[in-house]
């Protein structure tokens, strides 16, 4: 198990070494001028050629990324450009928006989606199975921001029972519509393979023969079936919540809300290029992490893995 662990923690580090050199790559070939945008249109030639130097851009691409990694290794970051505060606080307080809206849509998501999967699993090609499925494709087809924009034009406008397109820190009620958009999408998906695997998993021999010495169709649901399908459920809840950690930007953007998705896009349009930079370098540690901590549940959810 350790030997695993270790072997997938090595793994990770050259996918964020490579998004590194990538991010950065992308980010540098961005058009505009860093020392125009720094100094504006009335800058003179002179002034822009020493922002150049300044901000070393008159230096090959590798040196410039040389010089960036060894600032990033000492923790020597510049401000933002767009607001002059520090990055690192930037990213923290977008991400605290960002975790609490995944939290939220995820609770939503597996509530609603392993339920539905239960149902349809105990009850297969009843109008209640019927029910769930035809839910499942609904929630599939239905993108998020007009399901977002639905739920504000009834919740917030025709009944207003929840804030408008505001954001307070520590009034959990500007989270209540995104975390029901976003929750709701994703419990498509998780609910159909919830019910997948949970069928599979019945018609096996040891799921047949726990049904025979007596136990009930609840009780080899839950306690048979259920651990045994987890794997593929795993999977997909967690690219949900890798996904929904990097930042929803149309849920973020329609609610309002400041997270990872809303900063990125600024940072874009403003051409804050550290911000870009280091939020790219964020979220692929986020997405890293995750699919690491996959990893560690697959091997204690199935020997076979860890043994393998």
């Amino acid at each position: 198990m350790k030997r695993y662990l270790l072997r997938r923690a090595i793994e990770c580090l050259p996918v964020l070494a490579l998004v590194l050199v990538v991010g950065f790559a992308l980010v540098r070939l961005m058009p505009g001028d860093p020392a125009a945008m720094a100094l504006g249109e009335k800058a003179s030639a002179a002034e822009l050629a020493a922002e150049r130097q300044r901000q070393g851009l008159d230096r090959p691409l590798p040196a410039q990324f040389a010089v960036f990694v060894r600032n990033l290794a000492a923790l020597d970051l510049p401000r933002s450009r767009q607001t002059g505060r520090e990055i690192p606080e930037l990213i923290g307080g977008a991400f605290l928006v960002t975790l609490r809206l995944a939290l939220g849509s995820m609770f939503v998501a597996v509530a609603l989606g392993l339920g539905l999967g239960l149902v349809s699993a105990r009850w297969p090609g009843s109008w209640l199975d019927w029910l769930a499925r035809t839910a499942a494709v609904a929630g599939v087809s239905v993108p998020v921001f007009w399901l977002a924009m639905l739920l504000l034009a009834v919740f917030a406008v025709r009944l207003p029972i929840f804030p408008l397109g505001s954001y307070r820190p520590g009034d959990l009620s500007c989270l209540v519509l995104p975390c029901l958009a976003l929750g709701l999408v994703y419990s498509a998906g998780l609910a159909r393979v919830s019910r997948a695997a949970l069928l599979e998993e019945l018609t096996r021999d040891y799921c047949r023969t726990a049904r025979a010495k007596g136990a009930s169709r609840w009780g080899v649901l839950l306690d048979h079936a259920l651990p045994n399908a987890m794997v593929p459920m795993v999977t997909v809840m967690g690219s949900q919540l890798a996904g929904l950690l990097t930042g929803a930007v149309l849920t973020e953007t329609v609610f309002g809300l400041p997270g990872l998705g809303q900063l990125m896009w600024d940072a874009i349009q403003a051409r804050d290029r550290y911000v870009l930079i280091l939020a790219l370098l964020f979220v692929a540690a986020i997405f890293v992490l995750v699919n690491y901590a996959v990893d560690v549940l697959y091997a204690w959810l199935d020997p076979r893995v860890r043994y393998a």
